[in-house]
């Protein structure tokens, strides 16, 4: 039995690499790990009920660990973010609408800044 860690989940696949069904929600992102408990780098995409099947967990586990991934992720875009704005469009981000009255000043969207910050980044937008 492989030995998986939870790296959250994604709509972006939609089918389930273990069984195979097909048009899912989302798919659990699970990370192979090697002897050590190391990331492998090996990513799989299944549907919960396989991933928990897979991983030896139960699914409630499986949904609660990539609920988790999926706000630690969050929270690290939105910081990363923030710090990109503070530094690339010299806002005052800890004033609550700078983000608002640049947007509404330049007429970009967040969706705009969202795909800006992810070009200069590497990390995708959530």
């Amino acid at each position: 039995m492989n030995a998986y860690r939870v790296n959250g989940t994604t709509a972006d696949v939609t089918e389930c690499e273990l069984c195979g069904r097909v048009e899912l929600k989302g798919t659990v992102v699970l990370e192979a790990l090697d002897v050590e408990g190391i990331g492998t780098g090996e990513v799989v995409y299944f549907g919960a009920q396989c991933a928990a099947r897979a991983a030896g967990w139960t699914v409630r586990e499986v949904r609660k660990a990539a609920k988790s991934a999926d706000d630690l992720r969050r929270r690290e875009f939105a910081a990363r973010f923030r710090a990109w704005a503070r530094d690339t469009l010299a806002l005052d981000v800890t004033r609550p609408y700078a983000l608002a009255d640049y947007r509404h000043a330049t007429g970009k969207t967040l969706g705009d800044l969202k795909a800006e910050f992810a070009d200069a980044s590497g990390l995708l937008p959530v």
